[in-house]
């Protein structure tokens, strides 16, 4: 079950999540993925993390 009711982007496997939250990494059913939501502070981070991204990554198409 996700923490806290929601799911958490993971960096690496460390169990690290964008948010700063140290979690056990385990196998995730498939509905889970659509059952429960992004955890709000890790979406904001990939958000901003995809945005750096963009910026400074030169387009390869």
């Amino acid at each position: 079950m996700p923490i806290d009711g929601s799911r958490h982007a993971i960096c690496g496997e460390t169990g690290q999540t964008l948010c700063g939250e140290s979690i056990v990494i385990r196998p995730a059913a498939e509905t889970e993925w659509i059952t429960w939501p992004t955890c709000d502070k890790c979406w904001q981070v990939a958000k901003s993390v995809l945005g750096e991204l963009k910026r400074t990554r030169p387009r390869l198409w």
